[in-house]
Protein backbone atom coordinates (compact mmCIF):
# COMPACT_ATOMS: atom_id res chain seq x y z
CA UNK A 1 0.00 0.00 0.00
CA UNK A 2 3.01 2.21 0.58
CA UNK A 3 4.67 1.59 -2.27
CA UNK A 4 1.54 2.12 -4.58
CA UNK A 5 1.20 5.60 -2.74
CA UNK A 6 4.60 7.02 -3.28
CA UNK A 7 4.47 5.32 -6.69
CA UNK A 8 0.87 7.91 -6.69
CA UNK A 9 2.89 10.63 -5.46
CA UNK A 10 5.96 10.89 -7.90
CA UNK A 11 3.70 10.64 -10.75
CA UNK A 12 1.94 13.62 -9.63
CA UNK A 13 4.92 15.09 -8.73
CA UNK A 14 6.01 14.37 -12.35
CA UNK A 15 3.16 15.68 -14.05
CA UNK A 16 2.84 19.04 -12.23
CA UNK A 17 6.95 19.35 -12.81
CA UNK A 18 5.69 18.73 -16.56
CA UNK A 19 3.36 21.40 -16.32
CA UNK A 20 5.56 23.76 -14.79
CA UNK A 21 8.09 23.43 -17.57
CA UNK A 22 5.02 24.35 -20.45
CA UNK A 23 4.97 20.32 -21.42
CA UNK A 24 1.77 19.74 -22.89
CA UNK A 25 0.38 16.45 -21.55
CA UNK A 26 -0.14 15.82 -25.37
CA UNK A 27 3.65 15.37 -26.39
CA UNK A 28 3.43 12.47 -23.82
CA UNK A 29 1.16 10.23 -25.99
CA UNK A 30 0.70 9.98 -29.36
CA UNK A 31 -2.70 8.20 -29.73
CA UNK A 32 -5.35 7.63 -31.11
CA UNK A 33 -8.91 6.42 -29.68
CA UNK A 34 -11.68 4.50 -31.50
CA UNK A 35 -13.56 7.74 -31.91
CA UNK A 36 -10.71 9.47 -32.85
CA UNK A 37 -10.10 7.33 -35.56
CA UNK A 38 -13.50 7.21 -36.81
CA UNK A 39 -13.36 10.95 -37.45
CA UNK A 40 -9.75 10.56 -39.46
CA UNK A 41 -11.45 7.76 -41.44
CA UNK A 42 -14.87 10.54 -42.09
CA UNK A 43 -11.85 13.04 -43.41
CA UNK A 44 -9.75 11.06 -45.52
CA UNK A 45 -13.08 8.63 -47.32
CA UNK A 46 -14.53 12.03 -47.58
CA UNK A 47 -11.41 13.71 -49.42
CA UNK A 48 -11.15 10.79 -52.02
CA UNK A 49 -8.45 8.88 -49.93
CA UNK A 50 -10.45 6.47 -48.12
CA UNK A 51 -10.56 3.02 -48.31
CA UNK A 52 -11.93 -0.39 -47.09
CA UNK A 53 -9.43 -0.33 -43.89
CA UNK A 54 -11.66 2.48 -42.73
CA UNK A 55 -15.00 -0.01 -43.01
CA UNK A 56 -17.27 -0.35 -45.59
CA UNK A 57 -19.48 3.30 -45.41
CA UNK A 58 -16.46 4.69 -46.35
CA UNK A 59 -18.00 4.39 -50.08
CA UNK A 60 -20.52 6.31 -48.92
CA UNK A 61 -18.44 8.86 -47.99
CA UNK A 62 -16.31 9.02 -51.20
CA UNK A 63 -17.09 12.21 -53.54
CA UNK A 64 -19.28 11.20 -56.31
CA UNK A 65 -17.98 14.16 -58.11
CA UNK A 66 -14.57 13.12 -58.84
CA UNK A 67 -13.30 14.70 -62.19
CA UNK A 68 -12.44 12.59 -65.01
CA UNK A 69 -8.96 12.74 -66.31
CA UNK A 70 -8.64 13.78 -69.55
CA UNK A 71 -12.16 15.62 -69.37
CA UNK A 72 -11.83 18.88 -71.59
CA UNK A 73 -12.66 21.12 -68.51
CA UNK A 74 -11.10 19.05 -66.26
CA UNK A 75 -8.84 21.29 -64.56
CA UNK A 76 -10.63 24.67 -65.09
CA UNK A 77 -11.19 26.83 -62.26
CA UNK A 78 -14.84 27.28 -61.48
CA UNK A 79 -16.02 30.59 -62.66
CA UNK A 80 -15.55 33.28 -60.74
CA UNK A 81 -12.25 31.70 -58.79
CA UNK A 82 -9.37 33.47 -58.68
CA UNK A 83 -6.33 33.10 -61.31
CA UNK A 84 -3.47 33.63 -58.53
CA UNK A 85 -4.56 30.88 -56.32
CA UNK A 86 -2.02 27.89 -55.71
CA UNK A 87 -3.42 24.69 -55.23
CA UNK A 88 -0.95 21.60 -54.95
CA UNK A 89 -2.18 17.86 -54.48
CA UNK A 90 -0.93 15.99 -51.68
CA UNK A 91 0.37 12.60 -53.60
CA UNK A 92 3.48 12.11 -51.19
CA UNK A 93 1.02 10.77 -48.37
CA UNK A 94 0.01 7.64 -50.89
CA UNK A 95 2.72 5.56 -50.66
CA UNK A 96 2.27 5.42 -46.55
CA UNK A 97 -2.02 5.53 -46.99
CA UNK A 98 -1.35 2.31 -49.67
CA UNK A 99 0.49 0.31 -47.28
CA UNK A 100 -2.54 1.03 -44.40
CA UNK A 101 -5.29 -0.14 -46.96
CA UNK A 102 -5.81 3.60 -47.83
CA UNK A 103 -5.81 6.35 -50.50
CA UNK A 104 -8.85 5.03 -52.64
CA UNK A 105 -9.85 6.57 -55.71
CA UNK A 106 -6.98 9.31 -55.71
CA UNK A 107 -4.15 7.38 -55.09
CA UNK A 108 -2.66 4.39 -57.61
CA UNK A 109 -1.96 2.07 -55.19
CA UNK A 110 -0.56 -1.34 -56.18
CA UNK A 111 -2.72 -4.54 -55.90
CA UNK A 112 -6.02 -5.06 -57.36
CA UNK A 113 -8.57 -6.16 -54.54
CA UNK A 114 -8.32 -4.13 -51.33
CA UNK A 115 -10.94 -5.59 -49.16
CA UNK A 116 -7.90 -8.67 -48.84
CA UNK A 117 -5.73 -6.55 -47.39
CA UNK A 118 -8.32 -5.22 -44.45
CA UNK A 119 -6.61 -4.26 -41.46
CA UNK A 120 -6.56 -1.43 -39.02
CA UNK A 121 -4.37 1.17 -40.32
CA UNK A 122 -1.51 2.56 -38.48
CA UNK A 123 -3.29 5.87 -37.19
CA UNK A 124 -0.29 7.44 -35.39
CA UNK A 125 1.42 6.86 -38.49
CA UNK A 126 -1.24 8.81 -40.81
CA UNK A 127 -1.36 11.82 -38.66
CA UNK A 128 2.75 12.18 -37.76
CA UNK A 129 2.93 12.05 -41.67
CA UNK A 130 0.41 14.96 -42.53
CA UNK A 131 1.41 16.81 -39.53
CA UNK A 132 5.19 16.39 -40.38
CA UNK A 133 5.27 16.76 -44.26
CA UNK A 134 2.26 19.10 -44.85
CA UNK A 135 1.82 20.89 -41.13
CA UNK A 136 -1.92 19.61 -41.70
CA UNK A 137 -3.86 18.42 -38.42
CA UNK A 138 -6.32 15.53 -39.56
CA UNK A 139 -9.93 15.87 -37.51
CA UNK A 140 -9.32 13.05 -34.90
CA UNK A 141 -5.48 13.47 -34.91
CA UNK A 142 -3.51 15.17 -31.87
CA UNK A 143 -2.56 19.04 -32.85
CA UNK A 144 0.64 18.60 -34.83
CA UNK A 145 2.79 19.15 -31.47
CA UNK A 146 2.31 15.78 -30.21
CA UNK A 147 4.28 14.47 -33.70
CA UNK A 148 7.11 17.22 -33.91
CA UNK A 149 8.97 15.14 -31.38
CA UNK A 150 8.08 12.05 -32.90
CA UNK A 151 10.93 10.10 -34.93
CA UNK A 152 11.04 11.78 -38.31
CA UNK A 153 9.55 9.92 -41.10
CA UNK A 154 11.91 9.60 -44.27
CA UNK A 155 10.33 12.90 -46.27
CA UNK A 156 12.15 10.59 -49.74
CA UNK A 157 8.51 9.71 -50.88
CA UNK A 158 7.69 8.49 -54.36
CA UNK A 159 6.12 10.76 -56.65
CA UNK A 160 3.65 8.64 -57.90
CA UNK A 161 0.92 9.15 -60.55
CA UNK A 162 -2.35 10.16 -59.89
CA UNK A 163 -5.06 7.49 -60.69
CA UNK A 164 -5.53 7.77 -64.74
CA UNK A 165 -9.31 7.27 -64.25
CA UNK A 166 -9.09 10.59 -61.60
CA UNK A 167 -8.39 14.20 -62.52
CA UNK A 168 -6.76 14.80 -59.13
CA UNK A 169 -5.38 18.93 -59.75
CA UNK A 170 -8.94 19.34 -61.53
CA UNK A 171 -10.34 17.88 -58.27
CA UNK A 172 -8.23 20.08 -55.85
CA UNK A 173 -8.88 23.77 -57.85
CA UNK A 174 -12.57 22.75 -57.00
CA UNK A 175 -12.35 21.73 -53.93
CA UNK A 176 -9.86 24.60 -52.82
CA UNK A 177 -12.08 27.04 -54.85
CA UNK A 178 -15.06 25.83 -52.46
CA UNK A 179 -12.27 26.35 -49.35
CA UNK A 180 -12.02 22.85 -48.58
CA UNK A 181 -9.25 21.14 -49.87
CA UNK A 182 -9.28 18.47 -47.00
CA UNK A 183 -6.66 15.56 -46.68
CA UNK A 184 -6.19 15.45 -50.51
CA UNK A 185 -5.63 19.29 -51.59
CA UNK A 186 -2.68 21.62 -49.68
CA UNK A 187 -4.70 25.08 -50.86
CA UNK A 188 -3.16 28.35 -50.38
CA UNK A 189 -6.22 30.50 -51.17
CA UNK A 190 -6.68 34.59 -50.34
CA UNK A 191 -8.74 35.62 -47.71
CA UNK A 192 -12.58 35.71 -49.67
CA UNK A 193 -12.58 39.70 -48.57
CA UNK A 194 -9.49 39.68 -51.15
CA UNK A 195 -11.18 37.79 -54.28
CA UNK A 196 -12.74 39.59 -56.71
CA UNK A 197 -15.40 39.16 -58.76
CA UNK A 198 -15.43 40.04 -62.58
Amino acid sequence: MVAKLQLNLALCAFLLWLHCEGVSSELLRPTVSRSEARKICVELCSSGLGGHSCGDDCVDLTPADLPVAGAAAGAAPPSGAAENNETRVRDEVCDMLCLNGLGKPLCKCPGGNWRDDQHRPNFIQICSFYCLHYNYQLNGCQSCEAYATASEFSKQSLVLESDPKVNWPAWCVRKCHAGDGGAACECDLLPMGLITKK
